[in-house]
């Protein structure tokens, strides 16, 4: 399989809408898990199958691991996941791997402000690096913005409403693109409009994305043609 590969077992499952669900992994022989949050890994759902997933877990050096996982029906992955994925299944998963994390010194090296951008399950690795930045006692600025359809797609909804009440810079910013009804008293529509609206005055920020490929590539672009430096984008795609 080339790698470090290793055995877990599922030992929670969430469902988080009709299509998306939490997993819980835990390793059946490691004690700890080493990862850098933003990375991703490679879960083995068959011999032939193997599919990358961040990691959505917020504390780095545990034994469980906590992946975010949205259903395509017409895939080959996870409809296979979704019914194999029970109690007590064994899977392997790779190392962690990926560059899509927060620089090693995030007070000298960041802007004085940073912004994530998500899209759907594209959420997952900004779990992680939200909660390291604030850790880190990181002053800053630190906004997200996560758009998808409709309430019932706001994952994790309840833990960044509990940053943006704990911590004053950090601003939790949800879109929906399809919720009509009158309860939802938020922003309404897609990511980039938002994105022009608040970065219109090109002040100093390094931007984090990640999602569909269409948005990421999209916001990028939409980023570059504002006038921000392509070092102060960084963008991990889901295909």
């Amino acid at each position: 399989m080339g790698g470090k590969w290793h055995e877990v077992r599922v030992i929670g499952v969430v469902e988080e809408n009709v299509n998306t669900r939490r997993y819980f992994f835990e390793f059946t022989e490691l004690e700890q898990f080493h990862f850098r949050a933003g990375q991703f890994i490679k879960l083995k759902i068959t011999e032939d199958i193997t599919r990358a997933y961040s990691i959505a877990a917020a504390i780095p050096g545990i034994k469980r691991l906590e992946l975010l996982v949205a259903l395509k029906n017409d895939g080959k992955g996870t409809p296979i996941l979704f019914e194999k994925g029970k109690i007590g299944a064994k899977f392997m998963v790779s190392e962690a791997l990926g560059n899509f994390v927060l620089p090693e010194d995030p007070l000298s090296e960041l802007e004085d402000e940073v912004c994530f951008i998500a899209t759907g399950t594209g959420i997952a690795p900004f779990r992680g690096m939200i909660s390291e930045l604030l850790v880190s006692k990181y002053m800053g600025t630190v906004n997200l913005i996560f758009g998808t359809r409709c309430m019932e797609d706001l994952l994790y909804r309840d833990k960044f409403d509990a940053l943006d009440h704990i911590h004053p810079n950090f601003h939790y910013v949800p879109t929906l693109s399809r919720e009509g009804r009158d309860s939802w008293q938020g922003k309404k529509g897609r990511v980039h409009p938002i994105i022009k609206s608040m970065y219109k005055n090109l002040r100093p920020c390094d931007f984090y994305i990640c999602g569909w490929s269409e948005m990421v590539l999209e916001a990028k672009a939409h980023l570059l043609q504002m006038g921000y430096d392509k070092n102060h984008i960084h963008v991990e795609n889901y295909g």
